[in-house]
């Protein structure tokens, strides 16, 4: 196993430990689930902070989620596309919220963190894909183009152009995945959602 591929396995077994678990994790159990010497850890990491900041970076990378909205092959009736794009959306969210509280958890534990001076912001990790210039995008509005293009081809159907339908739908799907507001899981599912989004709250014979 090369470096790349050992730092890449920790990383990748990191991530549902610290949704999971939260920065309590131990390196004992990083090291075990992925399949690694305890040692190894910090043969590619200085220590835990380190290993829990890198994966959390990875994980907020939008570039999986991009590719999972192009992947869905337009269907005939809309609300099928809608659903499969909101799933894709609902798990992306659940999973961000659990990682941004660990993230939070761990500022509050790392010296380095609470002693910077007021008004003195960090970058949330992951938040800017590709160049971290004033000009990178916000990983949402990456989401949101994505989902812009999956909705393209029903533009005739839809009374707003795709761009503000898409923003619409991402907003009522991180209102429905907010654990303050859902508890555990999402009150809606994925076909309440897109039921909502594209028939409104209105019986059929209110035009």
């Amino acid at each position: 196993m090369t470096p790349d591929e050992r730092r890449a396995a920790i990383l990748l077994a990191t991530v549902p430990l610290l949704r999971d678990r939260g920065i309590s994790v131990t390196t004992r159990e990083l090291a075990e689930a992925a399949g690694v010497a305890e040692g190894t850890l910090f043969r590619v990491f200085p220590d835990k902070p380190a290993i829990l900041r890198a994966a959390v970076e990875q994980a907020l990378d939008p570039a999986p989620a991009i590719a999972a909205l192009a992947a869905i092959a337009p269907a005939s009736d809309l609300h099928i596309t809608l659903a499969e794009v909101v799933r894709v959306m609902l798990s992306r969210s659940r999973d961000v919220t659990g990682l941004l509280v660990a993230l939070h958890q761990l500022d509050e534990t790392d010296p380095a963190s609470t002693t910077k001076p007021s008004g003195s912001h960090r970058r949330l990790p992951g938040f800017h894909h590709g160049a971290s210039g004033s000009g990178a995008l916000h990983p949402l509005e990456l989401i949101g183009k994505a989902l812009a293009g999956v909705l393209e081809p029903y533009r005739s159907q839809l009374r707003r152009e795709p761009d503000v339908c898409a923003r619409l739908l991402m907003t009522i799907v991180l209102t429905a995945s907010r654990p303050t507001l859902a508890g555990p899981e999402p009150a809606l599912t994925a076909d309440d959602i897109v039921e909502l989004f594209l028939d409104g709250a209105l019986t059929n014979q209110e035009s």
